[in-house]
C-alpha cells in the first residue's frame, strides 16, 4: 500500500498525478496547508542571471503547464538591479537560450538598471489547490505518523521534512503575500511580473487588484515595506485588503527539491521552498514514475532526496 502524507499544494498535484497513472494510495491531511493564495514563477530567482541546464529544462514544462491553466496568467518580467552588483555582471550570461536572455529595458538616474525577460506567471496557487482537492473527491485520512503505517510513505509533508531527515542542512523562512489594490485610479493596473527590492509585484488572477509578495523576517516583521514599494512603483495610494503568512523550507545546501526514495520505505517529495509552483509541474512526473518503478533511476541525481547521503 502507498500512504502520501501531506494535502497541500505538492501532495495534492503529486496524488492528482498518481491518479492519473493509476497508482493505488491513500492520501492523509489536516487541512493546515502552507499554500499562499498567489504564487509567481519565473527563471531567475535569486543574486544572478546564470542558470543550470536543468532549470531550463524544469522552466519549459512550467510554461507547458501554466500557460494551459485558466488559474494562471502570463506576464513579461521586470527586474531592477544595481549597478556592479553580481546580479548585473551575470546579465550577459549565455548560461540560457537566447530567448530566455534578460534585455536592457532602461538605465534609472540613480544606480539602477532595469532588464526584461519572460515569460513569468501569477498563479492564483489558493483556488488551484481546492479545484484540485474538489475534483479528486478524496475522502483524506487524519494526519497520522508515518511510523505506524505498514507499506511505502510519500513525504509530502511540507516543514516536517526537517523531522525525517533531522542530519540534512535546512533552512525555514517566513514570507508574505499582500493582496491590494490602487486606491487612486481604477484605470491602474500591472501589465507585468515586477521585482523589486525583494518583492513581488503582479496582476491578481481574476480579480481587480494585485499582489506583493516579499521576504520577512524570523521576527515575522516584513524586511520590505510592500505597501509602500507598490504605491511608488505605480504612482499612487495602495490600500491592502488581505494578507497571508506562512513559512517556506528548503534545504540549505543547494535550495533545489528532495525526490525519490531514500530507502525501501520512505520516499520524500518536499523541500520546495518559495518556489514549489516553479518545480511542481516538472517534478511531480518525475516522482510518480520513480515510483512506479521502484527506483530512482529516473530523477536527475541534482534532485534525488539521497544525494546528501543515504538513510538506512
Amino acid at each position: 500500500m502507498i500512504h502520501l502524507l501531506g494535502d497541500g499544494l505538492a501532495g495534492t498535484l503529486l496524488a492528482r498525478e498518481l491518479d492519473g497513472r493509476g497508482l493505488a494510495f491513500r492520501q492523509y491531511g489536516d487541512g493546515a496547508t502552507n499554500t499562499p493564495p498567489v504564487g509567481f514563477v519565473h527563471l531567475f530567482q535569486g543574486r544572478t542571471f546564470h542558470r543550470d541546464p536543468l532549470e531550463v529544462e524544469v522552466f519549459k514544462k512550467a510554461i507547458e503547464v501554466w500557460s494551459a491553466e485558466p488559474l494562471a496568467v502570463e506576464r513579461p518580467v521586470v527586474r531592477t538591479v544595481k549597478k556592479g552588483d553580481r546580479l548585473y555582471r551575470s546579465a550577459s550570461s549565455d548560461t540560457v537560450p537566447a530567448e530566455f536572455r534578460p534585455h536592457l529595458l532602461s538605465e534609472d538616474e540613480g544606480e539602477g538598471v532595469r532588464y526584461g525577460y519572460g515569460p513569468g506567471f501569477v498563479v492564483a496557487a489558493g483556488e488551484l489547490l481546492k479545484r484540485t482537492q474538489e475534483e479528486s473527491g478524496r475522502v483524506l485520512g487524519p494526519r497520522v505518523d508515518h511510523i505506524i503505517l505498514d507499506g511505502v510513505v510519500i513525504h509530502a509533508c511540507g516543514l516536517d521534512i526537517e523531522n525525517l531527515l533531522p542530519s540534512y542542512r535546512w533552512d525555514t523562512n517566513p514570507g508574505r503575500t499582500v493582496e491590494a489594490h490602487a486606491e487612486a485610479s481604477s484605470e491602474v493596473q500591472v501589465r507585468s511580473l515586477i521585482l523589486h527590492q525583494g518583492c513581488h509585484l503582479g496582476s491578481a488572477v481574476q480579480q481587480s487588484g494585485f499582489t506583493v509578495g516579499g521576504r520577512v523576517s524570523s521576527k515575522g516583521e516584513a524586511k520590505n515595506d510592500e505597501q509602500r514599494i507598490a504605491a511608488s512603483l505605480l504612482g499612487c495610494r495602495v490600500s491592502v485588503s488581505s494578507q497571508w503568512w506562512g513559512k517556506r523550507i528548503a534545504n540549505a545546501l543547494d535550495r533545489w527539491p528532495l525526490i525519490g526514495w531514500l530507502n525501501r520505505r520512505d520516499f520524500a517529495f518536499a523541500g520546495f521552498g518559495g518556489r514549489a509552483l516553479f518545480w511542481l509541474p516538472y517534478c511531480v512526473e518525475l516522482a510518480a514514475e520513480a515510483l512506479r518503478e521502484g527506483h530512482n533511476e529516473g530523477i536527475p541525481e541534482r534532485l534525488r532526496a539521497d544525494r546528501f547521503g543515504e538513510r538506512e
